[in-house]
């Protein structure tokens, strides 16, 4: 499969100029300015998307995280397209590294696996069983999707799913992208799917099933 870094015109048809990009962020730099730009970014996402969860929250049921996702969507948008301001991507970067990692990290310290040690046999059994289907699904999307760069990224954004949440799934995929290249479309449909329009149907569908067996 032709990756970015080696094939960087695969960027080109994306309309990303990959070494234009990475002169414009120093190389990969930033400063201590940038990151509490970064942060400062966030936090105004975090804030107003607590009051636009609180507003879509009369409507139907969502995740909370759901509103903060809208605002930052908005806010790098109005930036790339108006100019009026710029985001850093290597420091937005950093960023995300730290904290996809702490989430990963938190969520392996909160398993208590000596609760679950009388479930050890099932458990592994079940275990096997997911990785080879999850394997056989990744498989699958590589060919229904293109055998490309994006149905591999696709894929790996499928195992991710595949090991319990959105989160997981983007580790996958950023693992992937600093080794290969970036996939903004097989980003923005694994970001969209399970971290947006996903929270959707399992609202509108637990809701649903809830109110008819009760």
């Amino acid at each position: 499969v032709k990756t970015p870094y080696e094939n960087p015109e695969l960027m080109e048809d994306e309309g990303i100029d990959m070494i234009e990009d990475h002169v414009e962020n120093g190389g990969k730099q930033f400063n201590a300015q940038d990151l509490l730009t970064i942060c400062m970014w966030i936090g105004l996402a975090l804030g107003i998307g607590t009051i636009v969860s609180a507003g879509l929250s009369i409507l139907t049921p969502l995740p909370a995280y759901i509103g903060a996702m809208i605002c930052a969507a908005v806010i790098r948008n109005v930036g790339d397209f108006t100019k009026a301001y710029k985001i850093n991507d290597a420091a937005l970067d950093a960023v995300s590294n730290v904290a996809l990692s702490l989430f990963v990290t938190m969520a392996i310290n909160s398993l208590k696996l000596v609760q679950l040690i009388d479930l050890a046999l099932p458990l592994i059994t079940i275990l096997v069983a997911q990785m080879a289907l999850i394997c056989v699904f990744a498989y699958l999307i590589y060919l229904i999707f293109g055998r490309n760069y994006d149905s591999v990224m696709l894929g790996a954004g499928a195992i991710g799913f595949g090991l319990g949440a959105t989160p997981n799934a983007l580790v996958n995929m950023l693992s992937l992208a600093s080794k290969h290249g970036p996939s903004p479309r097989a980003w923005l449909v694994v970001s969209l799917v399970g971290a947006f329009l996903i929270d959707f149907a399992n609202a509108f569908l637990i809701t649903t099933m809830a109110g008819i067996l009760y």
